[in-house]
C-alpha cells in the first residue's frame, strides 16, 4: 500500500517553514520484520479465585480482604460470601464435645457485628467459606494458649436475617447455604 505524499500538502509545507524546516532527506522505506525466538504459556489466576481457595482452606483475617455488606444482608470479603467469628475465644468452650458455648459465626451484618464495626473491633474476626462448621480457633482458657477445632453455630440474629431473605436452608447446613448463595465464579472454581 503506498501512501499519500503529504509534502504535496500547502499546509503542511507552510508548518515546516515555521518550524524551520528548510530540507527533508530522503528516507529509506521501513522493512519491518517480527520474529518469535521463544513462546511461553502463562496461567494468571483470577484474584478472586485464590483468594476464595484461601478462604476454604483457612482462616483469614477480616483486615486482610475487603469487608463489605451485600445486598441480601450477608458478609462478603472481596465479593465471596464468608463467615466471620472470633478465633481467640477465653471462655465457653465444652472440651468433651469439641464446641462452643459462648461464641457463634456470623453470616450477616446482624447487632453482633454492627456492634464490633462500631468499636473499631472487628480485627478480632477472622473469615473462613469452611463448610462443615467445625473452625479453628485459639483456646485461651487454660495456662497456654492452644489452637484446636471446634464446632460453632450460627449467630441467631445472622439466622433471623437470612430466614427474613429467604436464604436459610430448611434444614440449615452450612454447606447448603454456600452451595445456593456463593457467586458462580467462586463456586465453580473452588474445591
Amino acid at each position: 500500500m503506498k501512501l499519500p505524499d503529504c509534502l504535496k500538502c500547502l499546509e503542511i509545507k507552510e508548518l515546516l517553514v515555521k518550524m524551520g524546516v528548510t530540507e527533508i532527506p530522503e528516507l529509506k522505506p521501513v522493512e519491518f520484520i517480527r520474529s518469535v525466538t521463544k513462546t511461553r504459556t502463562v496461567e494468571v489466576e483470577n484474584p478472586q479465585i485464590s483468594f476464595g481457595k484461601k478462604l476454604k482452606l483457612q482462616a483469614v483475617p477480616l483486615t486482610e480482604g475487603a469487608v463489605t455488606i451485600g445486598s441480601d444482608g450477608t458478609i462478603e470479603v472481596n465479593g465471596i460470601k464468608a463467615c466471620a467469628y472470633i478465633k481467640k475465644q477465653r471462655n465457653g468452650i465444652d472440651h468433651r464435645n469439641r464446641t462452643s458455648i459462648s461464641y457463634r459465626y456470623h453470616l450477616c451484618n446482624c447487632h453482633t457485628i454492627e456492634r464490633m464495626m462500631a468499636k473499631g473491633h472487628l480485627y478480632k474476626y477472622v473469615s473462613t467459606t469452611r463448610d462443615d462448621g467445625i473452625f479453628p480457633v485459639i483456646d485461651q482458657s487454660g495456662d497456654r494458649a492452644r489452637e484446636i477445632e471446634l464446632k460453632l453455630e450460627l449467630c441467631m440474629h445472622c439466622r433471623d436475617i437470612l430466614r427474613q431473605q429467604r436464604m436459610l436452608p430448611n434444614p440449615y447446613s452450612l454447606k447448603e447455604f454456600f452451595n445456593r448463595f456463593q457467586p458462580e465464579v467462586v463456586s465453580q472454581h473452588v474445591v
